[in-house]
């Protein structure tokens, strides 16, 4: 086990704090990508959503975005409910990609059925979220990073 991820995104707040860009933005890099090879995906999680407010805070909100949909794919792949439609209710400025294409495939689904087929909705106060389609999530972040490179 490696635990070098925790101590990096530590050092990253603290060099937020102390306004040590530069320093912080390769901590907070190196926290995720640690975080990713070790696969803890609830702390690549969270390292990408500090990394999202450290640059929202900065006013660099596209790359804000990039690190917030990375978070949010992070959090919903660990089955985080609660915190997805958090960060939905949140920083829906952050997630439009992710938000969209989530209604698009919701409206998709309602409206194409096939001949014969037996439909049944049921309609409940839980977020949409619940039923997140990992492939259009990738997509829409692959094609919000391409739109922005």
């Amino acid at each position: 086990m490696n635990f070098q991820h925790k101590y990096d995104l530590v050092e990253a707040e603290k060099h937020r704090i102390l306004n040590e860009k530069i320093k912080a933005i390769e901590l907070y890099e190196k926290a995720i990508a640690g975080a990713k090879a070790n696969e803890y995906i609830q702390e690549e999680a969270l390292a990408n959503e500090l990394a999202a407010k450290f640059y929202l805070n900065w006013d660099k909100q596209k790359i804000a975005a990039i690190y917030m949909q990375e978070a949010y794919y992070c959090y919903a792949k660990w089955g985080a409910k609660a915190k997805i439609h958090d960060l939905e209710k949140r920083y829906p400025q952050l997630l439009t990609p992710i938000l969209q294409t989530q209604k698009y495939s919701s409206s998709i689904n309602e409206t194409c059925i096939q001949p014969n087929q037996t439909i049944q909705t049921t309609r409940s106060s839980s977020s949409i979220s619940e039923a997140l389609d990992f492939k259009s999530i990738l997509k829409a972040t692959q094609a919000y990073q391409k739109k922005f490179n």
